[in-house]
């Protein structure tokens, strides 16, 4: 884990304002994928607990420099809205157990979906949806991790389940993906917030595909190999192509009109 910390793997996100790399989803991309056909649970991981950079692009800049003292902190957790926040006087009571906490065993801060309430009923979002959501990051100390990650696959991933019981959130750590107006806790009143949007999206989805094709490599190399009378083919071993230089954009044709 260390030796991970110690690449600036957890650090690809920040921003160079705040003295991080800002890699371009590109260049996120092919180190996750490098680091996937070495190891995909360390590859799963990394992916995981470098989002620490994307998430405090949605926090005021007070904020995310007391939460991430060192740019080498990883957040955790999932964020599909498992859980339940009840919105009362100064915030939220948080509470509820989330799947596949990758990374938690290890993380400074863990991040959590949940579903709003308010005065015991679903409250509705400002844009119309029936039931708002929001995101929410408390302390790692804050959280009970439960072992339930027994796997084949991907076991070094640490994927466990987590439980928070009615927990108040810190103030000004509530993230709130789907909207850019400063509702509430959202703390996106600032502009580059539309940026870190474009951004989270534009880095998760291929960092992602990058480590399936690693895992889909491997297995293909170990039914091959299998096959093999020495049960070992080199010449058949997977290699770190990365494949993410194949999906970079490419410039449309210059007309000669």
């Amino acid at each position: 884990m260390e030796l991970l910390r110690d690449t600036g793997v957890f650090r690809v996100g920040f921003a160079r304002s705040r003295g991080g790399p800002e890699l371009n989803s590109i260049e996120q991309t092919e180190v996750i994928e490098a680091l996937s056909y070495g190891d995909a649970a360390a590859g799963w991981c990394a992916m995981i607990g470098s989002d620490s950079g994307l998430y405090a692009q949605f926090l005021d800049e007070p904020v995310a420099k007391e939460m991430f003292t060192s740019l080498d902190m990883v957040t955790a957790g999932l964020l599909f809205p498992v859980g339940r926040a009840d919105r009362v006087s100064g915030g939220y009571r948080l509470t509820g157990r989330w799947p596949f906490g990758s990374g938690i065993t290890h993380a400074d801060w863990v991040i959590s979906g949940a579903f709003v309430h308010l005065d015991g009923q679903p409250e509705p979002g400002a844009n119309g949806e029936p039931h708002d959501s929001k995101l929410f990051i408390v302390p790692r100390t804050d959280v009970e991790v439960i072992d339930t990650w027994h796997t084949t696959g991907l076991a070094g991933s640490g994927s466990c389940d987590y439980a928070i019981s009615d927990l108040m959130p810190p103030i000004g750590v509530g993230v709130n993906l789907a909207m850019l107006d400063g509702h509430d806790l959202a703390l996106a009143t600032h502009p580059t917030v539309a940026e870190a949007v474009r951004a989270y999206e534009n880095t998760m989805l291929p960092r992602s595909n990058a480590l399936a094709e690693a895992l889909v490599d491997s297995a293909d190399f170990l039914l091959k190999a299998e096959e093999q009378p020495d049960g070992h083919d080199e010449a058949r071993a997977p290699q770190k192509k990365l494949k993410a230089q194949e999906r970079q954009p490419q410039e449309p044709p210059h007309s000669t009109t």
